[in-house]
């Protein structure tokens, strides 16, 4: 590591999709990972893909955590969510977090990772968790979606920056009382 790599900008992206796995957010995800790349930022995305380890897309390190293309039920995605949230853990302090809505809860991950570690936290909201869950036919006990969607909310409010994909998610958030973009 030369001394100016030392001096970089870091930026860690978490989403459980990337290619060559499908999926539109893995290919807008890629896309900009690799614009930030470009323009000197050390940049790191943490995904999921039927084999864990260590990939170079261009300049950007992925780190896969073994998980299903298509997680079944809660279960499912919570092992994908907890596998990323280790990952994270063992990452180095980054300038900024960005987590996307896959998988669900993603966005507490990137404000406890922003506690522990430092850093700033962005949550590109492509999907508003735990709202959509009945919709995809994954059922929580009712309490379990209170809670859920307590903290989901708490840790959007909490983010240094919130972006959403549109105008109607964008109205649905601020009569929830969270702000996007501030």
């Amino acid at each position: 590591m030369s001394k100016n790599d030392r001096y970089k900008r870091s930026i860690v992206f978490m989403n459980r999709v990337y290619p060559p796995g499908r999926g539109a957010s893995g290919r807008v995800l890629r896309d900009l990972a690799r614009s930030f790349a470009r323009e000197g930022w050390q940049v790191s995305v943490i995904t999921s893909g039927p084999k864990a380890g260590v990939e170079l897309d261009n300049d950007v390190q992925v780190f896969r955590v073994k998980g299903p293309l298509k997680p079944k039920g809660a279960i499912g995605y919570g092992v994908v969510w907890l596998k990323m949230f280790m990952k994270g853990l063992s990452m180095p302090k980054a300038n900024l977090w960005v987590t996307m809505s896959d998988p669900p809860f993603l966005v507490t991950v990137g404000q406890t990772l922003k506690g522990l570690k430092g850093g700033r936290h962005i949550h590109w909201c492509h999907d508003l968790y735990p709202d959509l869950l009945p919709a995809l036919n994954i059922k929580l006990p009712w309490p379990f979606m209170q809670i859920g969607k307590r903290r989901a909310y708490k840790d959007m409010k909490r983010c240094d920056k919130l972006i959403v994909v549109g105008r109607c998610m964008a109205r649905r958030l601020i009569r929830k009382g969270i702000s996007p973009g501030h």
